[in-house]
């Protein structure tokens, strides 16, 4: 640690997904902002839950508390550790965790910000975490932001429609024949290309013989993907981590779900970003194969005639 240095202590989600740290991304620009010259501390139950987000340049240090579980004099040293660090301010972007609401009292930092919940009362302020919301908009909450799009205006786009047709389930997963079909129909308008992880063998058989019709983009790297991501001039995608990349760049996306969720708010809500630049489908059915392509590309035929007079 520089200890020239003031800083900031997060303690992070616990979930290890990639949209998750994606969508986390504009909380740390904004806090880059409102403590230019502090170190970033990202406090996590685990690497998993910080590996993107070091990709992403969004913390400098990382502090694991996993392995203090259920061992009282681990325990106790942690939160030594993390007093000495005497942070500006401590966030909490967990909306429920007792363990961490803990910790990040016994700081004692006079600005422990998080989430109300049944233990928010350890914590000095705290938010409404909404599940109606995107999520980027709850963690912006924490540092009384509203508007979380990064600058992307000096952004060239190359004329593409990116197709994205994995998932992280496979019940989340838009048939790849049905992907191809709209792609043969888009392609009319606009260059297609696919992005695939060779590990999909299947989604990988059915588009390598494709390769004159269409581009492929093949097992890409993180910073990689997100620049194919927001250089292109629409999405269309499964509900997957990569295509929160175009939720906070706000590239023209037309998103798919199997259906709304049965949580309040739903992943619809919660994980897709609705702007005048995107469309969600959602399965009338809870499959996704119910989405019939001639839907899909009739949403992009407007999407397509809105961005192009």
């Amino acid at each position: 640690m520089d200890n020239d240095k003031s800083s900031i202590i997060v303690f992070l989600e616990n979930k290890p997904f990639l949209g998750r740290q994606i969508a986390q991304i504009p909380f740390f620009e904004k806090l880059r902002k409102e403590y230019p010259d502090h170190q970033i501390t990202g406090v996590a139950p685990n690497e998993a839950s910080t590996f993107y987000l070091k990709i992403f340049g969004c913390i400098d240090e990382t502090v694991f508390y996993g392995v203090y579980k259920d061992n009282p004099r681990r325990f106790t040293a942690l939160i030594k550790s993390l007093k000495s660090i005497s942070p500006t301010a401590v966030f909490q972007l967990r909306k429920e965790s007792f363990r961490c609401n803990i910790l990040a009292n016994r700081i004692h930092s006079r600005n422990t910000i998080g989430f109300t919940s049944s233990t928010s009362f350890l914590l000095r302020k705290k938010y409404h975490f909404d599940q109606s919301e995107y999520l980027s908009f709850n963690y912006l909450k924490l540092l009384r932001k509203t508007d979380f799009q990064p600058d992307n205006s000096q952004t060239l786009r190359d004329d593409r429609c990116l197709i994205i047709p994995v998932a992280g389930r496979i019940e989340k997963m838009y048939d790849i024949n049905n992907f191809i079909k709209i792609a043969r129909e888009i392609k009319k308008s606009i260059p297609v290309a696919f992005v695939i992880q060779s590990n999909y063998k299947n989604l990988l058989n059915s588009l390598e013989g494709l390769s004159e019709e269409f581009k492929l983009f093949i097992d890409l790297d993180i910073q990689s993907l997100k620049e194919l991501i927001i250089r292109s001039k629409y999405i269309i995608s499964n509900d997957c981590g990569p295509i929160h990349f175009a939720h906070i760049y706000d590239v023209p996306r037309i998103v798919l779900f199997k259906d709304k969720g049965d949580k309040v708010g739903g992943p619809v809500s919660q994980w897709f970003y609705k702007t005048p630049s995107s469309r969600n489908i959602v399965s009338p059915t809870g499959n996704i194969n119910d989405i019939t392509a001639d839907v899909i590309i009739k949403k992009f035929i407007e999407l397509y005639k809105s961005n192009n007079g």
